[in-house]
């Protein structure tokens, strides 16, 4: 799977020169090891913070607000994450299952453009990107034509179509000097 998830972003990046000097590590989920934890829907959101608090840093904003408070997303639809998302996602890639290409099991939202992505990866910051794990794998044939009708730009029908699936886990890119 991970093999998989390198090749999706190659194609991310294939047409940016990056730099040697930068790796970029997506992270690969152990289903059979996975804890899934609720929280209560009728509660606030615990310690969210406002994109403002960041000084400009969406990656921190992604990583604090949604990759460590994951478990308020947790079997909730992606329109809730949605709602509370305070940044507009540019485009997307969903990623099939390697071995049937029946199902896909993610998809990556992509919050920088091109070029503040490939910014951020030559200077080996973090891009501001984060993987949506799905609860139960969706239809691959649905997900290619949402994907060739929208060309992997986020719209209001990309938004509907995956709006409406329920969230396994949520992880993120990261970047990591090489050796």
């Amino acid at each position: 799977m991970k093999t998989y998830h390198l090749i999706i972003l190659v194609i991310l990046f294939a047409s940016c020169k990056t730099s040697r000097k930068a790796q970029v590590i997506v992270p690969h989920i152990d289903y059979s090891k996975k804890v899934i934890r609720t929280v209560d829907p009728n509660q606030p959101i615990p310690n969210y913070q406002s994109l403002s608090t960041f000084n400009g840093d969406t990656a921190k904003y992604l990583k604090v607000n949604f990759i460590d408070r994951q478990e308020a997303y947790i079997n909730k639809k992606l329109d809730v994450l949605l709602k509370d998302m305070e940044v507009p996602i540019t485009k997307f890639v969903a990623v099939l299952d390697q071995s049937t290409f029946k199902t896909s099991t993610l998809v990556y939202l992509n919050i920088d453009n091109y070029r503040e992505q490939t910014k951020k990866i030559e200077t080996k910051n973090e891009p501001s990107v984060i993987i949506i794990n799905w609860k139960k794998p969706i239809a691959a044939d649905s997900t290619i034509a949402i994907m060739r009708s929208t060309q992997g730009l986020w719209n209001a029908a990309a938004k509907q179509y995956f709006g409406n699936q329920t969230i396994g886990s949520i992880e993120k890119i990261i970047v990591k000097p090489i050796q």
